[in-house]
Parts: structure tokens; sequence; C-alpha cells
């Protein structure tokens, strides 16, 4: 993954488009400007995607591709393109994706992480509108 740092409202951009495969599916395939969820369990997330890295947690090396998949789903889930089922879904596969990522004697590192997001993250998933709505003004 590549990336450069922001100093603007989020920290970091995405420099070429990303592709994971997760265990787990929205009913039907979800489709913004920057994120593409299939029913095929494939998660896009296009070049040009910002995120603010790990909100809870410092942003070590290790932490950057996880967060950057759970931004991408909390970002549809506060949008209402996905249920919280799968948010919640979204908080384990990133607990498994700092696992992958850290030496066994370091991991947990990864459930401090999933503490987080399943316990302090609620001020930060308020519902929002559609970001990609225009509005026009006479």
């Amino acid at each position: 993954m590549k990336y450069r740092k922001l100093i603007h409202k989020y920290k970091y951009q995405l420099m070429y488009s990303e592709r994971h495969q997760v265990n787990f599916a929205p009913p039907k395939t979800v489709i913004t400007k920057f994120i593409t969820f299939t029913s095929r369990r494939t998660l896009y997330v296009n070049r040009g995607y910002c995120w603010d890295g790990a909100t809870a947690y410092p942003d070590f090396k290790w932490i950057m591709t996880p967060s950057l998949v759970h931004d991408a789903f909390c970002q549809l889930n506060k949008l209402g393109l996905i249920s919280d089922e799968l948010k919640a879904e979204a908080d384990k596969l990133l607990r498994e994706m700092c696992k992958e990522r850290l030496p066994k004697c370091f991991e947990v590192n990864a459930d401090v992480v999933y503490f987080a997001v399943t316990n302090l993250s609620t001020p930060f998933m308020k519902k929002t509108e559609q970001i990609d709505k225009i509005y026009e003004v006479k």
C-alpha cells in the first residue's frame, strides 16, 4: 500500500487503489466514489481515498492497511450503506488484520485496537448524509 500524509481534514491519502478479500459481504454490491464493496466479499478502495489512520491508536506501519480497510467500512456504515452487523464484522476484521502484521508477542496490541473500536468509537460513528449529495443555491 502506498499513501501520502496530508495536512487537512484527513491525515492520509491513498496513492494506488487497494483490493481486499474479506469473509463477509453486503446483500448487494455497494458503490461510492472511492469505495466498492461487492456481494462477492471484495472491498475496493480507490486511489485518492482519504482517511484518518487509527483514530484512537498511534499510526504505526502495521496498522496503516487495517485502518484504511476499517475506515472504508466505517464510512459505508455511517452513510447507511452497510448494516451495523457488517460494521461489527469489520471491527473483527480490523483485529485479525492487525494480528497478521504483528509478532506473536505483540498481538495484544490488536486486542487493544479492537477494544477501542468496539467500546470508544460511538462519537465517531454518527450516521451522516450521503457525501456525494449535490446542493444548489440560487
